[in-house]
């Protein structure tokens, strides 16, 4: 069975506080079990033989998934052009471009009302020069 810690970056603990570590850590996505398992994403675990630990587990990280894909859901709601099947050409519209600018602009009207996603976390949007900042 493969371990489901998350490890932070830049000396952050689980806790959310700094803690001086110099030491580099992965961050891990959690992701739909299709995905599999590998250092870079972690998923639930599995029905059959899973404790009552892991079931907790489990409850609360896709409790956060559920919110994450909030955001997927913002940026196709704003701009609509993204889920017009009809308007891409396979090997001739940039899909992932315009996708990336749709996040981008996204972000960026985030920073000026925060969304829910944002709110739901506590997590106040960075101003509009620090979010464009090198």
């Amino acid at each position: 069975m493969h371990e489901r810690v998350v490890k932070w970056v830049g000396g952050v603990n689980k806790g959310g506080e700094v803690d001086g570590s110099t030491e580099p850590h992965y961050l891990q996505l959690f992701g739909d079990p299709a995905y599999g398992l590998n250092k870079h994403i972690i998923s639930p675990f599995p029905k059959l033989g899973r404790t009552d630990d892991q079931q907790e587990w489990n409850t609360q990280m896709s409790k956060v998934r559920i919110e994450v894909e909030h955001g997927f859901t913002l940026v196709m709601n704003i701009w609509r052009f993204l889920g017009v099947k009809q308007k891409h050409r396979v090997f001739q519209s940039p899909v992932g471009r315009y996708y990336r600018v749709g996040v981008l602009l996204t972000n960026a009207l985030a920073c000026l009302h925060p969304n829910q996603v944002s709110q739901y976390f506590c997590c106040a949007p960075p101003s509009l020069e620090d979010y464009f900042h090198d």
